[in-house]
């Protein structure tokens, strides 16, 4: 009798495949996360790009994303966490996972939900993009299509705000959109003295600051 063995889980391929279809994304995406969700995917109307996930990009995601709930909670505004959520939609024939992304002034919509589906839910208010590897796809034509209204964009060094403009274009604007009392050169400065203290410290300070200085939601 013979008998047959399922291979053992390999590492992904990673770059850019062409002519790639929707069908094609969906068995990568199922493939990712049967391997533990170790790298992210996006696909663009037949391109379809799969990225690993650097220690300092995860890093510095991470430090933001801190960075914005410790905003949050200092200033007692309510938002919903989604993460590196997958957004898509079929139709478009696009979808990402954002480095993260929240839901602000759509939090009440989306409180305690599981299910949350961008083909019949809204986009999130703001989505978190660290930009430390160059990619085939542009993710923020991507990000414009799928209706996302901000886009935090950092390369280890700047932060810029983008907002999403009538054209469908973004646009640079001096602060938040949908966190209109934060102010991001300071999240920049805060990110550069990150090191300098643990983390917990450094987010205290953070907080401590923000009650001090930043007016009321």
């Amino acid at each position: 009798m013979s008998t047959t063995t399922t291979p053992a889980p390999t590492e992904p391929w990673f770059g850019a495949r062409y002519g790639q279809t929707w069908r094609d994304y969906d068995r990568a995406l199922a493939e990712r996360d049967r391997l533990g969700r170790r790298y992210r995917i996006t696909y663009d109307r037949g391109v379809l790009e799969v990225m690993p996930v650097s220690a300092p990009h995860a890093k510095w995601q991470s430090l933001i994303a801190g960075l914005l709930i410790a905003f949050a909670m200092a200033k007692n505004i309510p938002v919903a966490s989604l993460g590196p959520w997958t957004c898509r939609r079929e139709e478009l024939d696009r979808g990402l996972e954002p480095d993260w992304s929240y839901d602000i002034q759509n939090e009440p919509r989306v409180r305690g939900r599981l299910d949350i589906d961008i083909e019949t839910d809204p986009p999130p208010d703001l989505v978190i993009e660290v930009e430390m590897t160059r990619t085939v796809i542009n993710r923020l034509g991507l990000l414009a299509a799928l209706g996302v209204p901000e886009v935090w964009r950092y390369d280890g060094e700047h932060l810029t705000v983008l907002v999403l403009g009538p054209d469908g274009q973004y646009a640079p604007a001096a602060a938040s959109r949908a966190l209109p009392t934060l102010p991001p050169d300071e999240v920049v400065r805060r990110l550069e003295a990150w090191g300098t203290t643990d983390e917990t410290t450094w987010l205290n300070d953070w907080q401590a600051w923000v009650r001090a200085n930043v007016v009321s939601y």
